[in-house]
């Protein structure tokens, strides 16, 4: 399976670790290039199945922060997205693809997850895929814009699995951050509903987790 992580580095990080290792790619605070978003996304999808290992039949059907969906109505989108990011990659346009993955059972998500995972990992491979005008729901951006978008797309679900399941996975602080100043400039507080499918942002306290902010920002109770 390709992987954007170095061997040496755990799935997910805490915030030092991952500044180090942005720090030392880009020169330690000397400018440079932006740092691809491909290992942030992987990071994300890894989080994402953490979660979801712990899908099981008798918790599935407890109810999410994710509107009307339950546990299993995630875990099925989380694995949509997945293939959307793999079709991104391929240079095809997602938005054809299914919002969820029917038909799944409990047991079926974490194997459907590793293996979309693993295709979109493959997608992503070559480098000129970030510099590649892909197709979104909301038009045409380079894939680098693509990829962190979606980072950000598969944590907020992966924090709406891990609250109906009650699970805190090992999250990274700076992938949080980092998701957090991208949906904060694509997703404007006006206007939320109709065709914007989120709600307005939420209340939350100064002492709020990373994770609860980005949740908050996308509309979710915290």
């Amino acid at each position: 399976m390709a992987t954007f992580l170095p061997d040496d580095v755990p799935m997910t990080r805490n915030t030092q670790d991952t500044q180090d290792t942005q720090d030392t790619a880009i020169g330690a605070g000397e400018p440079g290039p932006p740092p691809d978003p491909r290992p942030r996304l992987e990071r994300s999808l890894r989080t994402a199945a953490e979660v979801m290992d712990h899908l099981r039949e008798d918790n599935a059907a407890l109810p999410s922060p994710c509107g009307e969906w339950n546990a299993l109505d995630v875990a099925r989108h989380l694995v949509a997205v997945a293939d959307r990011i793999t079709a991104l990659g391929q240079g095809r346009d997602p938005n054809p693809l299914p919002t969820m993955a029917e038909g799944l059972e409990p047991a079926d998500c974490s194997p459907a997850l590793d293996s979309a995972t693993g295709r979109a990992l493959e997608a992503w491979a070559d480098d000129s895929v970030l510099g590649a005008m892909v197709t979104v729901p909301w038009g045409r951006v380079p894939g680098a814009v693509a990829a962190a978008i979606y980072s950000a797309e598969v944590l907020v679900h992966t924090w709406d699995l891990a609250r109906a399941l009650g699970v805190e996975p090992s999250w990274s602080t700076d992938d949080l951050e980092a998701a957090l100043g991208d949906v904060m400039r694509g997703l404007p507080p006006e206007p939320r509903g109709g065709e914007i499918p989120f709600g307005p942002p939420t209340e939350v306290g100064t002492d709020a987790t990373a994770a609860d902010r980005l949740a908050a920002w996308a509309g979710r109770s915290v």
